[in-house]
């Protein structure tokens, strides 16, 4: 029997370990890539929100409430509240703004006089809990038609309702 003592070169259960370090290396950083990026949709889902709520709030301040007719969402996308400079703005009826965003469409419209609402569309349950842990500026205290109050995340029909007083 002949011994090869002076062979150089990897064994094939060294080069099995090699291949998982490199996988778990991979799978941790597909993970955190995802991670980052539901991170960087909610944040981005939040800053569209508070800058919209902000701007309808500045667009209306010369008035007593918010206007719950037709002039609602006109002057919402006449005026851009919405910011961005999104193209695919649009007026549905006068009644409510609509744009696309990293998620889906969010929609601006009036709940009454005191109040209106803004929508999101396309929130996974991963954004809703990012989104649960942030601090809203605009939202209700109360004032609204109904006690609606703040915003509410459902993950099942992944919709945010955000109102704003």
């Amino acid at each position: 029997m002949q011994t090869h003592n002076n062979e150089s070169g990897r064994s094939l259960i060294e080069m099995l370990a090699v291949i998982s370090i490199i996988s778990m290396i991979t799978i941790g950083s597909i993970s955190g890539m995802n991670y980052g990026l539901q991170t960087f949709r909610a944040n981005s889902a939040f800053e569209l929100i508070e800058n919209s709520a902000r701007g309808a709030i500045d667009l209306f301040s010369w008035r007593r409430g918010f206007p719950t007719g037709e002039n609602f969402g006109k002057w919402i996308c006449e005026n851009d509240v919405i910011p961005g400079g999104s193209t695919s703005d649009t007026c549905q009826d006068g009644y409510t703004a609509t744009t696309t965003t990293g998620w889906g469409n969010m929609t601006m419209q009036p709940v009454d006089s005191y109040c209106f609402e803004i929508t999101l569309a396309g929130v996974p349950s991963r954004g809703c809990s990012l989104l649960s842990n942030m601090a809203w500026r605009y939202a209700t205290h109360g004032s609204c038609s109904a006690g609606k109050q703040d915003w509410d995340c459902d993950s099942a029909s992944q919709t945010l309702t955000f109102f704003v007083e």
